[in-house]
């Protein structure tokens, strides 16, 4: 596939990031009383902070109109957080209802303030005709100033800028090297793109590698292509939870459509049916060292089922069951470690944990450790390694460990190119 076959999945519904996905990247602002106390006597911080825990519902009732209310007391003070924050409430429309004017408005106070993500967004505002007259070159004035102030979003729209020719002239050099700025800042949008970059250019490695990072945080895009040029149904991929702005915004086309949200609010509800709900009963079991008890409690904490979400105290639990060897429960550690959530990250503790699930004989652990000794993660670089891996979960019939396999094969990846294996 060529880039006029699939260009316009980078240029049309991923440029906001949704409210879900806004909320997941502040879901450590949590609600307290000496926070309100800090942001009733006017601190913008905290008021932002507020706003955030209000809009998470992170240890108090989900209230969105509370928390943009929070939000705009710190916008009046001038808080350019603040304002940026109140006008991506205003574009989605959640906790006030839709105004794309209104959402300028806010958005060019932040960047006027020199807000890097403000800059970023405001440019996507000019760049559609969102709430002002459609302006491409400044759009990418904007970009180029939220780019080089590190704002992966801004770096992630001058390279698409860049790919597609919108506002300067084409440079697929530039386009890489920008989208490759942000890819390695964690921009889910930015290491597809990048991805798909890679796969027309006929390097499939670099392809694979950001189209699986894109995959691994939940886009469907990613996902769809690495099951078309694989030919396979990888149950690695399949198995990630997709996040819920993608799954929105991918059914939709438009930022923070309802029906899109009802819609992924029903596949959520479906998921954590899954879970044991929290309770005394399975509190005492996990209490008196019932291994199973305690992966399913942290499970419970983990994802807020019966109780408030709270992932410190899942980890907790989820470490205490890994240690007595439930494989899932070190897989799950191992994930807790990758990315953060409820302990500080550390790739080697997540290598370790991973190891020990693949050791235990999981096939999905083992084509983990493979992809952890293909990258290098957590762990010193070795592509014969990780061939033994990806052959030990192959063996097992593991679709994605037999893809990756015959990639290293096609390849010559830590093994001898053989065409007839790489089959």
């Amino acid at each position: 596939m060529r880039e006029s076959d699939w260009s316009s999945d980078v240029c049309s519904s991923d440029l906001f990031p949704s409210h879900d996905r806004w909320a997941e990247d502040n879901k450590n602002e949590a609600y307290s009383a000496e926070l309100v106390k800090k942001a009733e006597s006017g601190d913008p911080k905290a008021q932002n902070k507020l706003g955030s825990a209000y809009l998470k519902g992170n240890l108090i009732a989900k209230n969105e109109k509370e928390g943009v209310s929070w939000y705009r007391k710190a916008a009046e003070q001038g808080d350019m957080q603040g304002q940026r924050n109140l006008g991506l409430m205003y574009f989605l429309g959640y906790g006030v209802s839709k105004d794309e004017k209104e959402a300028f408005k806010w958005l060019k106070k932040a960047a006027e303030q020199g807000d890097a993500e403000g800059l970023s967004f405001l440019g996507i505002c000019y760049q559609n005709g969102w709430g002002v007259t459609q302006d491409q070159k400044e759009a990418v004035n904007l970009y180029e100033k939220a780019a080089s102030k590190g704002s992966p979003e801004g770096q992630k729209n001058l390279g698409i800028c860049y790919l597609m020719g919108k506002g300067l002239a084409k440079d697929e050099k530039k386009a890489t090297e920008w989208l490759k700025k942000a890819s390695e800042q964690g921009n889910m949008n930015a290491q597809y793109v990048l991805g798909r970059m890679y796969f027309d250019q006929k390097n499939e490695k670099n392809a694979v590698m950001w189209l699986t990072k894109a995959a691994e945080q939940g886009d469907g895009h990613a996902k769809e292509f690495l099951l078309k040029i694989n030919k396979l149904a990888t149950e690695k991929i399949a198995d990630i939870s997709p996040a819920p702005v993608q799954e929105a915004e991918r059914a939709t086309s438009q930022i923070g459509d309802l029906s899109g949200k009802s819609a992924i609010e029903k596949k959520n509800k479906e998921d954590l049916a899954r879970f044991k709900p929290y309770s005394a009963e399975l509190v005492k079991k996990a209490e008196a060292g019932d291994a199973t008890a305690q992966y399913d409690l942290a499970c419970a904490l983990k994802n807020g089922v019966g109780i408030t979400a709270d992932e410190k105290e899942g980890f907790k639990w989820l470490l205490k069951s890994a240690e007595q060897g439930i494989v899932n429960a070190q897989i799950g550690v191992s994930g807790c470690f990758e990315y953060g959530e409820g302990v500080a990250k550390d790739e080697k503790e997540a290598f370790k944990w991973i190891k020990r699930a693949a050791e235990s004989g999981n096939s999905g652990a083992q084509s983990d450790i493979a992809g952890c000794y293909y990258f290098g993660k957590g762990v010193p670089q070795d592509e014969k390694k990780a061939v033994e891996w990806y052959t030990k979960a192959s063996d097992q019939g593991d679709r994605w460990a037999q893809y990756a396999l015959g990639n290293c094969y096609q390849n010559g990846i830590g093994i001898a190119k053989d065409e007839k294996q790489a089959e």
